[in-house]
């Protein structure tokens, strides 16, 4: 069949026909209406309007559909992420922030609308992959085509990178891959590259600042995306292993029970041709990797969420954790121990004696402290919830409580 295509002229002009009509051809099937819809906003681009003729009527029916689909889609995507930067930039500008009274919940549900067309929400917050960059673009490409696999519909890929020549190189090939199907006009791409602290870009990261800059430069895309409520999906499998380190400690720092750690598997033919999207026969498969929360509620919600540097949230980390274990201590010892348990549950944290010490220390028989004893790990084992405790588990327990009280 033939598509008879006319230069749109200025307003109230007559179309201006070609000399000859432009021959497309389309493929029979279903494929076909994706093919024209193609077709019919290539042309629209340009400035040209198309028509179809023949036994294309209905197919050209359905290639029309599909463009106006598409158009929603882009306005709903237009709304969402306008809505939801307007957010964004709100809650970075000051605790009061510049969109006050009924405007940023209108903006909040009207984000919401446009989510939900898009399928973003699906009953949890919209998702978005966050992925580390190698020297191949199929790192990225292959992780993003297994999770939609999997039924996952995510807004954007951003992609952490060197400035390195292969890894640049596998940048702009990633850049080639997004301006086309099967992304164009669903995923968006974002590249962040990884900077040095005066602003230049990271060659490597080899060197000990490259290393902490890469650590900084990650923990900041993760913490903005967490803020912004965005659920993640990581993927570590690209670029150095420091990489790969670095976003298993974002992801315990930052991330939640809804986010997933994510290493991608491949061998064979695919990892040799570097192709960007996988056969259901090929070896590429997405590994899940654990990764243990340190809180029971979001970490951007609590103080981590204000630190700008790793190594901050590290040691505030640390010292919070040290806090909780202080308080579960002490409200163990003076909450569940008898004053007679406490006296020698003291004694074998602070000296780690035998049975048989600890009484001639404490003036008992060893059948006394055994008992006292035998009473604490039992109550211990309730307290932490814990199958059971042995001698060594109470004193590592208890031990940061009575450090804690002789400093």
């Amino acid at each position: 069949f033939s598509w008879d295509v006319a230069l749109a002229g200025s307003a109230g002009a007559a179309p201006v026909e070609l000399a000859a009509p432009v021959e497309l051809a389309a493929p029979v099937g279903l494929a076909a209406p994706e093919e024209l819809a193609a077709a019919v906003e290539l042309a629209a681009w340009g400035g040209c309007s198309v028509a179809a003729s023949g036994e294309q009527a209905a197919s050209s029916a359905a290639a029309l559909r599909l463009v106006n689909l598409r158009k929603s889609r882009r306005f709903m995507r237009a709304v969402f992420f306008i809505a939801s930067g307007i957010l964004l930039q709100n809650r970075r500008a000051s605790n009061s922030g510049f969109v006050s009274g009924a405007l940023a919940p209108a903006l909040s549900r009207l984000a919401g609308w446009a989510g939900a067309g898009l399928g973003y929400n699906r009953g949890m917050q919209p998702a978005v992959l966050v992925a580390t960059l190698g020297s191949e673009a199929q790192v990225v490409t292959a992780a993003l085509d297994l999770l939609q696999a999997q039924g996952e519909s995510l807004a954007a890929a951003h992609v952490l990178y060197t400035a390195a020549s292969p890894v640049a190189a596998a940048a702009g090939r990633l850049e080639q891959a997004f301006a086309g199907p099967p992304y164009a006009g669903h995923t968006l791409l974002r590249l962040v590259p990884l900077r040095a602290g005066d602003g230049t870009l990271l060659q490597d990261v080899a060197a000990p600042q490259e290393v902490q800059a890469a650590f900084a430069g990650l923990y900041a895309a993760v913490r903005q995306l967490k803020q912004a409520g965005w659920r993640l999906h990581l993927s570590i499998a690209g670029g150095r292993k420091t990489l790969a380190l670095f976003g298993m400690a974002c992801a315990q720092l930052l991330c939640d029970d809804d986010d997933r750690l994510w290493y991608l598997a491949s061998a064979g033919e695919f990892l040799a041709s570097k192709r960007l999207h996988p056969e259901p026969a090929d070896q590429a498969a997405l590994v899940p990797v654990p990764f243990t929360r340190w809180s029971q509620v979001s970490p951007v919600w609590t103080a981590l969420g204000e630190l700008d540097d790793p190594l901050q949230a590290l040691e505030r980390l640390q010292g919070m954790q040290l806090a909780q274990r202080l308080e579960a201590a002490r409200s163990f010892v003076l909450g569940s121990l008898t004053a007679a348990e406490r006296r020698v549950a003291a004694l074998l944290a602070r000296e780690g004696l035998s049975d048989s010490a600890l009484a001639a220390r404490l003036d008992l028989s060893p059948r006394t402290v055994e008992q006292h004893l035998g009473s604490a790990y039992l109550k211990a084992a309730a307290h932490w919830d814990l199958p059971s405790v042995s001698r060594a588990q109470l004193v590592a327990l208890l031990s940061v409580y009575f450090q804690a009280m002789e400093g």
